[in-house]
């Protein structure tokens, strides 16, 4: 872990390298009918419209480009990248499209890459990662059953589940091919999950946030409807992952209670909770509730429930500093090596469910 160069440190370098080109910009030289804004803060262009395609170039917040080619899906587009030698695929959700994707050429069916289908992945290397049972994985066949999509889950969180944060750094291309080799069917399985921006993770969320129809997208979501429920209808997921306790740091009292209602809700919806622990220990630093308290009440509704529960603070134990960002005496967001151990993590977990 000590040798990888930071994702900010890697992407400054290669936009460097790029400008030094004589006549290289990172904007579209010529006006497009069609263009894309980059609206992440960062990614990487992708040889073919598939996660498991190498990156090629990166991109960053209001790069503007022309759009030369989509997917039929318009999931996936490819843009017009000054002087490049490579694929320039992008998934469409990383930016915005101006104009209208009908007026431009979509891939051939024929040479769009096929899924991949096999590919196993290797033990379970992570502390703190649980082995799916058999009842587990038939709470989500169930889920699928009554409708739900089997390639969809939903992240239910605060600021460490937000895509930037989490499952997004894959879609974007920051969690780099050779650290999820190991999963390529489930890469594929959950591709469209992996960049969805969540309507129920945002930054400063906690358990009574979720709860709160306050809370919910006033342009998207029902009146009266919560931030879970919203995202539990419109994502159609089969699993949801649910990274709540940062955010409930000086109402750990209330904890337990609203924790017990979000994971009642999820499976009244025939969804399929991960509960995942948090690597900070901030309600016993700054509002004296007994050590480990929020995490402890988490393995305790996991077992309860009989649902899975990544024990993601047990897998930071070992890293620096926890796997956290030197924030002096208030840590609790992810730094790099928190934050590969997360994706990793997840992915082994979301390999065994479906499988």
């Amino acid at each position: 872990m000590n040798k990888r160069v930071s994702l900010l440190s890697a992407l400054l370098c290669a936009l460097l390298a790029t400008a030094a080109l004589p006549g290289v910009t990172t904007r579209a030289q010529d006006a497009r009918k069609v263009e894309f804004v980059v609206t992440t803060p960062g990614a990487y262009l992708r040889e073919l419209p598939t996660l498991l395609s190498a990156n090629t170039y990166p991109v960053f917040k209001e790069d503007r480009f022309g759009v030369i080619g989509r997917t039929a899906d318009n999931f996936w587009v490819q843009i017009s990248y000054p002087n490049a030698i490579s694929g320039t695929w992008i998934i469409a959700s990383l930016g915005a499209v101006i104009g209208d994707l009908k007026d431009v050429k979509p891939l051939p069916a024929n040479k769009t890459p096929a899924p991949v289908l096999h590919g196993r992945a290797g033990p379970i290397s992570v502390p703190g990662t649980p082995v799916i049972t058999a009842a587990q994985k038939a709470l989500y066949r169930k889920a699928v059953a009554a409708g739900r999509d089997a390639g969809m889950f939903a992240v239910i969180g605060d600021c460490n589940s937000q895509p930037t944060a989490y499952v997004g750094r894959l879609a974007a291309g920051l969690f780099g091919y050779e650290q999820y080799r190991a999963y390529p069917a489930t890469v594929s399985r959950f591709t469209r999950a992996f960049a969805r921006v969540s309507l129920a993770a945002s930054g400063g969320f906690n358990t009574a946030a979720v709860l709160d129809p306050t809370w919910a997208d006033g342009y998207l979501c029902k009146a009266g409807e919560t931030p879970l429920a919203c995202e539990l209808r419109l994502s159609r997921a089969s699993i949801a992952l649910i990274e709540l306790g940062t955010g409930d740091t000086h109402i750990w009292q209330e904890f337990e209670a609203n924790y017990r209602a979000v994971v009642e809700t999820t499976l009244k919806s025939n969804v399929l909770p991960v509960l995942i622990t948090k690597a900070d220990a901030l309600e016993h630093e700054q509002a004296d509730a007994p050590e480990e308290h929020i995490n402890n009440v988490i393995r305790k509704i996991g077992a309860e429930y009989g649902v899975p529960v990544m024990d993601f603070h047990l897998a930071t134990r070992n890293l620096p500093n926890f796997g956290l960002l030197d924030e002096g005496n208030a840590d609790f967001h992810l730094g790099p090596g928190g934050s590969y151990i997360h994706l990793l993590q997840t992915l082994q977990v979301l390999d065994q469910i479906w499988r």
